[in-house]
């Protein structure tokens, strides 16, 4: 038999790392962050075949119990993943609005300046890089507008999901992942239970921050 199959989402900058972190931490747990090639927000401008994707993860780890991968631009393709696979879970995490526009600017323009916006529709002087095509664009004038709609966006269809598949999709905030009762839910959730449940706290440091990212989607 196929190992199970776990997907993470979330805006990003919600603790998407730190899920995939520990969720590899299980024993016989094969769980990736943000896998190449990146996925565009619209599946329809997909050039990759994302069932393919993960059969091919799943024949890789064939011994493994659950394999997976955890990004923000899966959201979409959730429907086309739940139909190949009916016993898929998917673990949503979800930071404030405000703080997921505040940690998103900041970082941007930390990383890739202020000329980067991902989420403008407008195009005109703006820089584009392999990010650009994961997220939706929005009728803003600035980035912190775009990001915005976008996390109204994300959650809304969140719902959407969670709705039409239900049991299949949970939400959790991103302090569960400094809560040790919180953590044993995801594992639950996704089907590591009782003793074989490896729980750790990942998300936490002294300044009782998030631990910074090593990629865009954290």
């Amino acid at each position: 038999m196929n190992p199970k199959l776990v997907i993470g989402i979330g805006t990003g900058r919600c603790g998407t790392l730190s899920l995939a972190t520990l969720l590899s931490a299980q024993l016989d747990v094969h769980v990736g962050h943000e896998s190449r090639p990146l996925l565009p927000w619209n599946p329809k401008d997909a050039t990759e075949d994302i069932v393919a994707r993960f059969e091919t993860l799943q024949k890789r780890h064939q011994r493994a119990r659950l394999v997976g991968d955890v990004a923000f631009y899966y959201l979409n393709y959730v429907p086309i993943l739940l139909e190949h696979f009916p016993d898929v879970k998917v673990v949503c995490l979800r930071r404030s609005l405000e703080g997921t526009i505040e940690s998103y600017d900041r970082w941007v323009s930390q990383h890739h300046g202020d000329n980067v916006d991902n989420w403008r529709q407008d195009r005109q002087g703006l820089q584009s890089n392999e990010w650009t095509p994961c997220y939706p664009k929005f009728p803003v004038s600035n980035r912190r507008d775009g990001i915005r709609a976008y996390w109204k966006t994300y959650y809304q269809t969140v719902e959407q999901l969670a709705q039409a598949y239900p049991g299949a999709i949970r939400v959790f905030e991103m302090s569960s992942l400094n809560r040790v009762n919180d953590i044993r839910q995801i594992l639950n959730f996704v089907g590591i239970i009782g003793e074989q449940a490896q729980v750790r706290v990942v998300h936490m440091h002294q300044s009782g921050q998030e631990t910074p990212a090593r990629q865009s989607g954290e």
